[in-house]
């Protein structure tokens, strides 16, 4: 998931970090704690977390920079989609428990790779972090005192071992369980927020690529047959996708996809509602909805007329507030070769008579089109904000 973000000023600088390592290592938990949201009692996995906030370079200083912080999913589940959020990142945080060897071993042998080879390369800085969830860990080593601080030295000299074989920028160890350490935890946040400032002052580009951040989240909506995940095949390319799992085939996939426009960095999710019936109930689970996308084919009649009706009538009855809506008639490279064609006028008329934000044909097969789709979708929501 991805919270509502808050737009960044033009006047301070932006950075951008990312954690990253095995599932229930307590990430999220440095997370939270860095973004000062109440800490989850129990695990919940996460796919996206990202917010944004202000935050000062070196303690004690009046320079401030826009903090983008991103938490990610450690499950091979996810293993497909996770690294579109690594480009344009200025900090990694990789994180491993001290009670699970195996996540100690993936950070060089899963995480470290994987951001290099999806991050910008070797030149963005990281950060190794041991984390443990309680004092009480410690017992399952031994009850001596002697023991527990031999233990202690065990994991510290392990850290900084794995530090330097890493080349890792720092190491830090942080209790993340419901006794979270506020001071390790904040000296994380700092040394990570320092390293990628330092970062963007030592690039050759200009220090503001990326101005702000913002999530877009949209819906969209036809029959079947009417191309709706092709199109998002075609608008996201090689991105590769991640299926969701919900009840009677309602929803086919949740899409995901990191680009910059005009200087903001855009994570979108694209949700397909594939029935007419359940959308009732499937819109009240969405939070923030950016931008609705009502989707016919251009040599089906009836779909055409599932929109006008069936589909719109059914966002009426499902949305307490208008939001913006995209018509989209797909399959326009079909045209000469079908019997019946809805032509363009009536999807113009269509688009005033219910007073639709925006209409366009575009085919998924020939591309055409294709890239003003997230041109139209951004546009939309600037005039919706």
């Amino acid at each position: 998931m991805c919270d509502d973000i808050t737009e960044n000023s033009v006047d301070v600088q932006t950075v951008k970090c990312v954690l990253v390592g095995d599932s229930q290592t307590g990430k999220t938990r440095l997370f939270e704690r860095f973004i000062n949201r109440p800490l989850s009692s129990i695990y919940i996995p996460t796919v996206f977390d990202v917010v944004s906030k202000e935050v000062e370079i070196g303690v004690g200083t009046k320079n401030k920079v826009n903090l983008n912080l991103w938490d990610s999913s450690g499950s091979h589940v996810y293993d497909s989609i996770r690294p579109i959020s690594y480009p344009h990142t200025d900090c990694f945080i990789i994180c491993y428990s001290v009670n699970d060897k195996s996540s100690f071993e993936n950070v060089e042998k899963r995480w470290l790779p994987e951001i290099l080879k999806y991050g910008d390369g070797p030149r963005v800085p990281y950060i190794l972090v041991s984390t443990h969830f309680s004092q009480d860990d410690k017992s399952e080593i031994g009850n001596d005192k002697k023991e527990d601080k031999d233990h202690e030295l065990l994991v510290a000299v392990e850290g900084e071992r794995l530090r330097s074989e890493i080349q890792a920028n720092a190491f830090y160890q942080c209790a993340v369980g419901p006794d979270i350490d506020v001071q390790y935890s904040d000296m994380i946040l700092q040394k990570a927020v320092d390293l990628a400032y330092i970062k963007k002052l030592e690039e050759e580009k200009p220090p503001n690529p990326v101005w702000k951040f913002q999530s877009l989240n949209v819906v969209l909506m036809g029959d079947k047959g009417v191309g709706k995940s092709s199109l998002v095949q075609a608008c996201f390319k090689d991105q590769l996708q991640i299926a969701s799992n919900c009840n009677d085939n309602t929803i086919s996939d949740e899409n995901y996809h990191n680009f910059i426009m005009d200087g903001t960095e855009y994570f979108l999710r694209i949700t397909e509602i594939h029935e007419v019936q359940p959308v009732n109930s499937l819109l009240e689970k969405f939070d923030q909805i950016h931008v609705l996308i009502l989707c016919y084919a251009i040599n089906d009649p009836f779909s055409f007329q599932s929109v006008a009706v069936d589909w719109h009538r059914n966002l009426n009855n499902s949305i307490s507030k208008p939001l913006p809506i995209l018509l989209i008639g797909n399959k326009t490279d079909l045209k000469e070769d079908s019997l019946v064609v809805i032509p363009s006028e009536d999807g113009e008329e269509l688009m005033l008579e219910k007073k639709f934000a925006a209409f366009m044909e575009c085919s998924a097969k020939s591309s055409e089109n294709i890239a003003q789709i997230l041109k139209t979708i951004v546009a939309i929501f600037g005039e919706d904000t």
